[in-house]
């Protein structure tokens, strides 16, 4: 019994015939100081990034748009809204969020994500960030 992330890189390193230690036990994001300086979108205010949609494979993710949008706009007082998420997947913009759906790369959300003031969405790929 081995750790998971321990069993990745025991399989991997077979792969590629090199042996590979896990040096840390949990998923870790870095970013180089310029990703972090990097304004993926400019907001006069502290902003919070949301995913309000879902995948087509996976509807029992779903809160439903209209929650998503009571939400957004009961903070829209205080934050400005960034609305993103993958365009091949189905995602209604929010009134009044700044709409990046299908505009990022994952680096790109990882700046974002990183120079935001929060999250909001189901457990998905922006959870994990």
């Amino acid at each position: 019994r081995i750790h998971y992330m321990q069993a990745c890189c025991n399989m991997l390193g077979r792969a590629i015939g090199v042996p590979l230690s896990l040096q840390v036990d949990k998923p870790s994001l870095y970013l180089t100081d310029a990703e972090k300086a990097t304004r993926i979108v400019e907001t006069k205010r502290p902003y919070l990034v949301v995913n309000a949609g879902y995948k087509r494979d996976l509807t029992c993710k779903r809160w439903g748009h209209a929650s998503y949008q009571e939400v957004a706009t009961a903070l829209k007082r205080n934050y400005d809204i960034v609305q993103i998420g993958d365009d091949r997947d189905i995602h209604k913009p929010l009134d009044g969020a700044i709409n990046l759906i299908g505009k990022t790369s994952a680096r790109q959300l990882f700046s974002l994500v990183y120079n935001s003031a929060g999250a909001i969405g189901g457990v998905t790929f922006l959870q994990h960030i």
